[in-house]
């Protein structure tokens, strides 16, 4: 991969159990705090990152697993400034149908306005009121994570995050549009032997 490709996207597929904690569970867990770290260590060393989360929301998830997907993005998010001119964040959930619940990758009102206190009381007040159902449509998801992108910053590192319990059921299979959005590129001057891979 050379410094012109633009973006890479980081899976963490969620598997998302739904009796009382168990090994299998806590597992699950160690592995997420572990990506945590690795994400963290890899996109602190420039202050501009914007983050895409995809969540799924289909009907295999449970209440408790939707919950979980958001306290990742919630901790993830933790050892970030979230603000215009540091961390942006943008959050896609996906069903049968796609929405891009939050953008503040692109200026605008909230892009501007936006901090971690107002991105977690949008999380509260509505993606976490979302209720999961339907199909799992990841090709539309992708599609939307790519359409975000599009208008994100061009100096900035960039990640997506796909949290999903399960396989694309819905619609034609995702690869492609992951390959889409691995194929974007924003700044043909990135010094990765200074800043490290932009993505």
């Amino acid at each position: 991969m050379t410094s012109h490709t633009a973006a890479i996207v980081c899976i963490a597929c969620a598997l998302l159990a739904t009796s009382a904690a168990s090994s299998q569970d806590e597992d699950i867990i160690e592995e997420g705090k572990e990506l945590i770290y690795r994400f963290y260590g890899r996109y602190n060393t420039t202050k501009q990152v914007d983050v895409v989360f995809v969540l799924d929301r289909s009907g295999s998830v449970t209440q408790k697993g939707w919950i979980s997907m958001l306290n990742f993005v919630r901790d993830l998010l933790e050892h970030f400034t979230v603000d215009k001119d540091n961390t942006r964040v943008a959050i896609v959930t996906f069903s049968t149908t796609t929405s891009i619940d939050v953008n503040d990758l692109q200026p605008g009102f909230y892009s501007d306005r936006e901090n971690k206190c107002t991105l977690n009381r949008r999380i509260n007040n509505y993606i976490e009121r979302k209720k999961p159902y339907g199909y799992t449509a990841t090709y539309s998801a992708l599609g939307r994570a790519h359409e975000v992108l599009l208008n994100s910053r061009p100096n900035a590192k960039k990640a997506v995050f796909v949290l999903t319990d399960g396989h694309s059921n819905i619609g034609p299979p995702p690869v492609k549009a992951a390959f889409d959005i691995l194929s974007l590129k924003w700044n043909e001057t990135w010094d990765e032997a200074r800043l490290g891979p932009q993505v």
